[in-house]
């Protein structure tokens, strides 16, 4: 099946999703609970679904929540461009 010039592997989608689940349970924190890059990982996706949430964590510094709201906005925008430049 293809869409204009690009093929559409199903494939793909599901090495999205695993990149995905495997960034937000496993890279992330991880990322996060590094003391030296304290100062941005508040931004992070997760992290700032977790000041949205005030859902805490040991040792991560989290945004207020409305700051957390506006980090997953962003990352909700970010998300539904990159969908439209690819289909």
């Amino acid at each position: 099946m293809t869409s204009g010039n690009q093929a559409i592997t199903p494939g793909g989608e599901v090495i999205t999703m695993a990149v995905m689940v495997l960034y937000l349970y496993v890279v992330g924190p991880l990322i996060s609970h590094i003391t030296a890059l304290g100062s941005w990982t508040a931004y992070l996706p997760g992290v700032a679904a977790d000041g949205l949430t005030q859902a805490s964590q040991a040792g991560v510094w989290l945004l207020p929540p409305w700051e957390g709201r506006l980090g997953a906005r962003r990352l909700a925008r970010a998300v539904a461009v990159a969908r439209r430049d690819i289909t």
